[in-house]
């Protein structure tokens, strides 16, 4: 269906192809649209997801996984801070942390984070 605006009478077309799915902004899971139109009416943002318990599995994040580009040489960032020569500072950490959250866990164990 591609992109979908529910408040934007143009689109309203896309809700009626079938079959239609629309991710939740909060879990990332997919959802048929006829229930999810329904919350959508009454509010223009809503979690599509009735599991109040459920996360984004994707979002949980955890630095040590992270790949690092340290000296030619990938590595998870656990090893990173064993291999380098000083304290890892809280600093550092926090922008670890930072990136992983802003490309997301699956992203940051495929991509390299460049350390120097």
């Amino acid at each position: 269906m591609g992109f979908y605006i529910h408040i934007c009478p143009k689109m309203r077309y896309k809700a009626r192809m079938k079959p239609s799915k629309l991710l939740c902004p909060e879990t990332y899971m997919w959802f048929d649209i006829e229930p999810c139109l329904l919350k959508l009416d009454k509010q223009k943002y809503s979690r599509l997801n009735d599991d109040v318990n459920a996360i984004d599995e994707d979002g949980i994040v955890d630095i040590h996984k992270i790949l690092v580009l340290y000296q030619q040489t990938a590595m998870p960032y656990e090893i990173y801070t064993k291999q380098v020569h000083q304290p890892v500072t809280q600093e550092e950490e926090n922008e670890i942390k930072e990136y992983a959250n802003l490309v997301g866990m699956k992203c940051a164990q495929r991509l390299l984070l460049y350390r120097y």
